[in-house]
């Protein structure tokens, strides 16, 4: 085998390892896609829960406020021993 029909084959190869390189990238590139689609639903559904940990966080603390406000106007009404 003569120098020119090694180069021929090295090349064959190279070309070879390049086409199955190209197509992990796309693959890879399309695995991110996805990942990245995934991780913006998560982000969005994750600020809708916080958005509603703190309406329900507010919702608390006015109950308590107007179960504090109750209580002293029942004490003061001595109605609470």
């Amino acid at each position: 085998m003569d120098v020119l029909e090694q180069l021929e084959i090295r090349i064959s190869e190279l070309l070879r390892r390049l086409e199955a390189a190209q197509a992990d990238s796309a693959r890879h590139q399309s695995e991110m896609a996805v990942a990245a689609k995934e991780n913006e639903a998560l982000v969005a559904e994750n600020n809708a829960l916080l958005q509603a940990l703190a309406r329900e966080r507010a919702w608390r603390a006015e109950a308590l406020a107007r179960l504090d406000a109750l209580l002293r106007r029942v004490e003061a009404e001595g109605g609470v021993e």
